[in-house]
Parts: C-alpha cells; structure tokens; sequence
C-alpha cells in the first residue's frame, strides 16, 4: 500500500529542501570555522526537519499522539465492551441472566444455572462466581456441547 500512496517520494520530497539547506550551509560554515553557529544551524534544519515529517504524517495518518497509559480496569472495561457488542447483548442482559442463575442455583435448579452458565460461554462471557456474587469476564466462545 505504501507503493499505491507514493509515500517514500512524499516523505523524501517533504524535507529534502531542509536536508539541501542544512547540507549548503554546513559546507559553508565548515569553510569558515564557525562552529557555533554551525550548531545553531544544524539545530535549525533537524528542527524544520522534524516539524515536515509530522505534518506529512499527520496528513497520512500516521501520527501517532501520546495516550494515557493503560490501566487493569480500562483495559477489562475495553474487552468487556467489545464482549457484549460480540454476543450481541448488553450489561444488562448480562446481569439479568446473572441474576436468574442465582435464584436457579438458590432453589438448587443446578441444570437451569449450567445451562445459562453454558449459553453465555457460548457467547464469550465466562461468569465467575465470587463468594455470593457473580461477575463476568470476556472470554473465548466455547460452543455449547
């Protein structure tokens, strides 16, 4: 794909008069010895150098901008979104069945409680019993045996 959008040519072409400024003046300063300001030079060039890459990036849409650093919970958050938009279901479908699973288990209708356990694995949702209660995980479908 990169072929398709010229980018080697567009990210050459984008800088290459900054590369042919800094190239002429560092010749040019190296002739006179003037060391500082060829730093100062050389700072100037990496510095628009810098910005026309960004620009072409952020016009290819390769710019990538600093993120927050992912956390456990954002992270669980994330595939428990992606989940339930897999199974076609929402949280609270989720908890309802939850719910139902409890009071199947509660008046000891042990098949009913495997069933929906069952059904939900189906659907890449792993309950995990936890005490008396019941949370959820995202997990991988396993179809129903």
């Amino acid at each position: 794909m990169s072929d398709d959008l010229s980018t080697a040519h567009i990210l050459s072409g984008a800088f290459q008069d900054a590369l042919k400024f800094l190239n002429s003046n560092l010749n040019t300063l190296k002739k006179h010895k003037q060391r500082q300001r060829q730093f100062a030079v050389v700072a100037q060039s990496l510095s628009e150098i810098k910005t026309q890459i960004k620009e072409v990036l952020g016009i290819l849409g390769l710019l990538v901008l600093p993120v927050q650093p992912l956390t456990y919970e954002r992270v669980l958050e994330e595939l428990k979104q992606k989940a339930l938009r897999r199974a076609d279901l929402q949280q609270a479908d989720v908890e309802r069945l939850i719910r139902e699973r409890a009071l199947a288990r509660k008046n000891k209708e042990f098949a009913k409680s495997d069933q929906i356990r069952a059904s939900l694995m189906a659907k890449g949702i792993a309950l995990m019993d936890l005490g008396e209660n019941t949370d959820w995980r995202p997990c991988v479908a396993t179809p129903l045996a």
